[in-house]
């Protein structure tokens, strides 16, 4: 009895049209009849009865659909067991961020070069976050903000990040060593593009604003971290970011100010609750619970 079959006759008794269950699984017509057909011979009964110029399940499809179901279910529960089992053995660790994550990266690759760290970037819109955790496609997760996958996840502190004023620096503040939210409030900001959005996008460099209780002025948003740095550089503004982005040789002409009170953001790395990890994911994990990543 064919697998394929039996989800073809759940489409049909669902639909109770040839054609148009046909129309919805891309096949002929005369292939849905032929393999329904299949499918009575073998059990020796009717499975449909004519319904006007549709079909309706007889006394036996009944029957039969109850037990359609579970085979379908268990073969797709027995598919993704084996796929599980295979990506586990499988010396690759899939990840999701909204993160930076090339220091951790290049750091795991020294103890553990046997295994392959498969790293794909997002935004930090909760929807799409959602979206990619519900998929189940990746192993673990360092995360920004995780108030809308925490009950789906496990989730660790990886990293805590510390937010600092980038300025150039001939900038009247580039001597301070701390400044307050009164000292920038009139300052000019470069910012990232999503600041102001309404659809509910989370991004900690611009969360600052919110926590703090003011509304940067800005002309210019941008969409990454080196584009705001080369734009500091030029003077064009001033703007907020994490102490990891700057790197203090690399940019002689900035000046790094500390913020007074302290703003800070966690990252996350999560996996799933109910989901096997790989030896190579436990492993990452391990690491990054040994890592001194308080900045």
């Amino acid at each position: 009895m064919e697998i394929q079959y039996l989800k073809e006759f759940i489409q049909l008794a669902e639909i109770e049209s040839y054609a148009d269950a046909a129309e919805k699984m891309y096949i002929s017509q005369s292939s849905l009849f032929k393999h329904i057909k299949m499918l009575e011979n073998e059990l020796g009964v009717s499975l449909f009865e004519k319904k006007g110029k549709h079909i309706k399940l007889g006394e036996y499809g009944q029957i039969f659909l109850s037990y359609a179901l579970q085979i379908v279910e268990l073969d797709n529960n027995c598919k993704k067991k084996i796929q599980s089992k295979l990506e586990i053995r499988e010396q690759r660790i899939r990840i999701w961020t909204n993160y930076h994550l090339g220091d951790l990266a290049v750091a795991f690759h020294t103890q553990h070069e046997e295994y392959l760290m498969d790293i794909r970037h997002g935004e930090f819109y909760p929807k799409q976050v959602n979206n990619v955790v519900e998929s189940r496609a990746f192993d673990l997760y360092f995360l920004c903000d995780i108030s809308e996958v925490m009950d789906s996840l496990i989730c660790m502190p990886y990293v805590h990040e510390r937010m600092v004023l980038a300025v150039n620096k001939e900038h009247p503040l580039a001597n301070r060593e701390c400044v307050t939210i009164q000292d920038i409030k009139d300052e000019n900001f470069i910012l990232f593009h999503d600041y102001g959005t309404a659809d509910g996008k989370y991004n900690p460099h611009n969360n600052f604003f919110t926590e703090a209780g003011f509304v940067p002025k800005s002309n210019i948003k941008v969409e990454r971290g080196p584009e705001i740095v080369n734009l500091v550089q030029k003077n064009f503004g001033v703007a907020i970011l994490s102490g990891r982005i700057l790197d203090k040789k690399a940019h002689d002409n900035i000046a790094i100010i500390e913020l007074e009170p302290k703003y800070n953001y966690s990252v996350w790395c999560c996996y799933h609750k109910d989901k096997e990890l790989s030896h190579g994911a436990e492993l990452l994990i391990d690491f990054c619970r040994k890592q001194d990543t308080n900045e």
